[in-house]
């Protein structure tokens, strides 16, 4: 597929494979390397994928907004472990805003935690804890909310 259109006012997207415009390519032969969104021949938003791991999984992709991956551009970085779960991406900023997130798993591939580098009074770092899977799947989990008191409120769930 090479674009798609809409029949509304959402904005038309193309699609490039197998080459990309990035500083170090690797593995992109047969995978989607540029995603783009354009009004009157203007890129609005544009996704270029620049890595891939050999499985397929992406590595390292940029993202930008009016103007396209031309300008200014925001470098995404992700990694996985060997059973192909991510285990850690980052929000493709490089000075104060820059945030990661890590991703950590059971010995049966299920998501235990995920937390975040911005760990502050308004920011908790654990963002999300799982503490009981069943052969259903998850059945409860903890979510993490920003407090007025500093200290971050865990909203629990049970799912049955």
């Amino acid at each position: 597929m090479s674009g798609k259109t809409y029949s509304d006012s959402t904005y038309p997207v193309t699609y490039t494979y197998d080459t990309s415009t990035g500083p170090s390519p690797m593995n992109t032969i047969g995978r989607l390397t540029d995603e783009k969104r354009t009004v009157q021949a203007v890129t609005v938003t544009e996704r270029a994928i620049d890595q891939y791991a050999p499985m397929g999984r992406v590595l390292s992709e940029r993202q930008c907004f009016v103007g396209g991956c031309a300008g200014t551009a925001y470098t995404l970085t992700h990694s996985y472990d060997v059973a192909g779960n991510v285990t850690g991406s980052n929000n493709g900023m490089s000075n104060a805003n820059a945030v990661t997130l890590g991703y950590a798993y059971d010995g049966a591939g299920h998501l235990q935690s995920v937390s975040s580098s911005l760990n502050d009074a308004e920011h908790p770092e654990v963002l999300f804890q799982a503490t009981q899977y069943r052969a259903i799947g998850l059945t409860q989990a903890g979510y993490a909310l920003p407090s007025a008191s500093g200290t971050p409120a865990f909203i629990w769930r049970t799912f049955n």
